[in-house]
């Protein structure tokens, strides 16, 4: 740990003690491994009020091995009163270095009396870890693929974490060379632009048109879509829980990818709306089977799909193909026409790339 400024800091800022009537108890239970830690460490909250970016509520208590505790009142002062709710964003420190990453966020509407959020903090690790799980065996293929799997930097430090935010990425093999995902992520971590993510990246098959598309075309065959993502759904997903702490209930679940990728992952969304909440279809091949997406597939939203999901849409205009900016345009009026809650901005995003082509230079900047 950088326990110099740490241990200066800590003397400084002392302790603070709350005098406002509480309406709710916030309670924030952080769990972090003490053998990471120097002897007799202690914890604080650092966050918008009731709490202080510059004086830190603390200590907090330690109610057990690894296991520390604060409840902080909040009083109607602080009520964003035309919602009317409470809004506070905070981060832990520990013998005063804030925790790396985003900060936390929680909402609570009055008149509820009591919130509680738990929190895994990290402090010194930067990076997330990749590692790579062999030959996985689908019984609904009959075939085997290798997986490329990305873990956060907090999951890395701190064994307690739990990643709350899971996708799946078709196209595994390039994430990492071609797409430089690894580094793109951990900067965004980094600089508090996105939450810790977990990533499950399968890789494609020599049969990637046929498990990559929900119908059969004439041209080019295909349709094993579906089955691929019985796959995914049933054995793939699953198998990684095993190995990792990972949430995966739809709330948690996300899925992505490109081209072709994109095109299924934006069908999984539509037909498994209680599988998977969030969709990145990036160039998504909606020109397959004479653009049948828009006439076969969209028709099957429904309202579950408006109130539980986020889609986004992208394209570029450029290139032998204009990658494919008039079927993405298409499909992207349909979310939004189809009464189905969907709302630009909100729960729906469309952004085309000018001078954007169908490649994987594109895909990875």
């Amino acid at each position: 740990m950088r326990c110099l400024l740490a241990l200066a800091l800590a003397a400084v800022l002392g302790a603070v003690t709350a005098t406002a009537t509480s309406a709710c108890d916030l309670t924030i239970d952080v769990w972090y491994p003490s053998s990471n830690l120097p002897a007799n460490p202690t914890f604080s909250i650092a966050g918008t009020p009731p709490l202080n970016w510059n004086n830190p509520w603390g200590p907090l208590t330690q109610v057990a091995t690894d296991h520390w505790q604060a409840v902080i009142p909040l009083s109607t002062d602080n009520l964003n009163a035309s919602l009317p709710q409470w809004e506070v964003a905070f981060k832990v420190l520990v013998d005063g270095v804030y925790e790396l990453g985003a900060n936390h966020r929680i909402t609570a509407t009055y008149p509820q009396t009591a919130v509680n959020k738990t929190i895994y903090p990290y402090f010194e690790t930067a990076e997330g870890a990749t590692f790579t799980i062999n030959n996985v065996y689908s019984p609904q293929l009959n075939n085997t693929r290798d997986v490329w799997i990305y873990a956060p930097p907090a999951m890395v430090e701190n064994t307690y974490f739990w990643a709350e935010n899971v996708i799946v990425m078709q196209d595994g093999q390039n994430l990492a060379p071609l797409w430089n995902v690894t580094n793109h992520v951990n900067s965004l971590i980094d600089q508090q632009l996105m939450e810790q993510l977990f990533i499950i990246g399968p890789y494609n098959t020599p049969d990637r048109i046929g498990e990559y598309t929900y119908s059969k075309s004439k041209y080019y065959g295909g349709g094993k879509g579906d089955i691929y993502l019985d796959w995914v759904q049933d054995t793939l997903v699953p198998l990684v829980a095993t190995k990792f702490q990972i949430r995966t209930a739809q709330p948690n679940l996300a899925i992505g990818g490109s081209s072709l990728g994109g095109l299924i992952s934006c069908y999984a969304g539509i037909t498994r709306p209680h599988i998977y909440s969030k969709m990145i279809c990036m160039s998504s091949s909606f020109w397959w089977n004479n653009a049948d997406f828009h006439s076969t597939i969209i028709p099957q939203l429904t309202d579950t799909n408006g109130k539980t999901q986020s889609y986004y849409l992208d394209s570029g205009d450029s290139g032998n193909s204009d990658d494919d900016i008039h079927d993405t345009s298409i499909v992207s009026t349909s979310f939004l026409t189809s009464l189905k809650g969907f709302t630009l901005g909100k729960n729906f995003f469309w952004y085309c790339l000018r001078g954007g082509q169908h490649n994987e230079y594109y895909w990875s900047e």
